[in-house]
């Protein structure tokens, strides 16, 4: 029967050169100018009965669009 020890091998670890940093060539763009939203305001209504989803919209103050069923 051969019996095992519970102390490890030592590892020998050899010692690397430091790896180089990359430096970057060209700075970040800049940002595009920001555009105003598509729509000043948006409001949803949502009609949550037993087991379907109904859900409206109205966009900028225009007249509702028709209701949809979901689910």
């Amino acid at each position: 029967m051969k019996r095992h020890s519970n102390s490890s091998p030592s590892l020998s670890v050899a010692s690397d050169p430091p790896l180089p940093v990359p430096i970057a060539a060209d700075p970040l763009p800049e940002a595009p100018p920001t555009q105003p939203p598509p729509y000043r305001q948006i409001k949803l209504v949502l009609d949550i009965p037993a087991g379907d989803l109904m859900v409206a919209r109205r966009v900028d103050g225009a007249k509702p669009q028709t209701s949809e069923k979901w689910g």
